[in-house]
């Protein structure tokens, strides 16, 4: 059963960087891993970015690219982000 299998160190690194990103934890070092890993995603699919209803298309790829300007938005603004275990909600 593939849920069974065994976790490589990398998929235990990314659930927990997706955890810390969720939580709003280690937000330098979280958001900055999301951005680099989601703009490395955008930059080698460049091709499908050019020409995304080519031979053959691949037009969702165009979705990856707001993804990552949120993303650059959420690291540049991580300052002002209240987490949920900052205590200061509702101000």
């Amino acid at each position: 059963m593939a849920f069974c299998r065994k976790w490589r160190p990398s998929e235990c690194l990314t659930s927990l960087g997706a955890i810390c990103l969720f939580l709003g934890l280690f937000r330098g070092a979280a958001y900055g891993a999301a951005l680099a890993l989601h703009a490395v995603s955008v930059f080698v699919s460049w091709r499908q970015l050019i020409d995304p209803w080519g031979d053959p298309a691949n037009h969702l790829f165009i979705a990856g690219v707001p993804v990552l300007g949120a993303l650059v938005a959420l690291f540049l603004l991580r300052h002002w982000d209240r987490g949920i275990f900052t205590g200061k909600m509702g101000r």
